[in-house]
């Protein structure tokens, strides 16, 4: 209730400096409490990726999520706290804290880069694409052009709607694409290969795709539209469901 009463309320108001809120309790969270945690977890994060860097065993769907949840959090922290300007001690740490995210957006890049190479595309990596993009223009604006900064909002309605609603690029189109092209380069195997599909090097991206295609509106239409015989050439991967 705290958290959404007052650290909702208080990311709001920081959109416009003019405003001030002196509650004692939002100030308390705002100037103490949410900037000091915040700073303890990029240490931990930090710790982290730099023991996975050294073991050389990168896992991509936790680091992207940790560090996708860390942005969404600690960047209105970050702006939040910059609207108090007296009896702020974390204001000057604050200000440049968010430039601990640089060095993030290349393992994200990375991370989804190899979910979508070895499984193909589906709507939270797509939507995952357009998150990286918005947390560099954030980022972008925030030291470089900070009057702008309170379009962020509206820059994330347009990335959202592009990706959920237009037409041939939206997020259930594009992964419905993507998962029908592995399907496809199944189909064009030689028949022995086929056959011995277990043992191909690409086995987990076409069961992956086929069984994506199985639960999608589109990806069922597709399947439907196939002759038996590719129908049959696809009944290895029905078979282990």
């Amino acid at each position: 209730l705290l958290f959404g009463l007052y650290y909702m309320s208080s990311f709001l108001l920081s959109w416009y400096p003019e405003e001030t809120n002196e509650n004692v309790i939002t100030s308390f969270l705002i100037k103490y409490m949410l900037p000091g945690i915040l700073i303890v977890v990029f240490v931990i994060i930090y710790i982290y990726i730099t023991r996975i860097l050294i073991i050389g065993n990168i896992p991509p769907n936790v680091l992207l999520r940790n560090t996708a949840v860390l942005f969404l959090f600690g960047m209105p922290i970050c702006f939040m706290n910059a609207h108090y300007h007296e009896n702020n001690p974390f204001r000057r740490i604050t200000k440049w804290l968010p430039c601990l995210f640089f060095p993030f957006i290349p393992l994200q890049i990375y991370s989804i880069g190899i979910r979508i190479y070895e499984n193909g595309i589906t709507p939270l990596r797509y939507g995952a694409i357009f998150f990286i993009f918005f947390e560099c223009i954030a980022l972008f604006l925030y030291y470089f052009r900070k009057t702008c900064i309170k379009q962020l909002p509206l820059l994330a309605a347009i990335l959202i709607a592009f990706c959920c609603f237009f037409p041939f690029v939206n997020m259930k189109y594009v992964s419905y694409f993507s998962q029908r092209t592995a399907i496809e380069q199944f189909l064009y195997l030689p028949e022995e290969e086929q056959d011995d599909i277990v043992n191909h090097d690409y086995y987990s991206r076409f069961y992956g795709a086929f069984h994506y295609l199985s639960s999608d509106q589109l990806g069922n239409k597709y399947l439907s539209s196939l002759t038996q015989e590719e129908m049959d050439a696809l009944s290895s991967f029905d078979r282990r469901k």
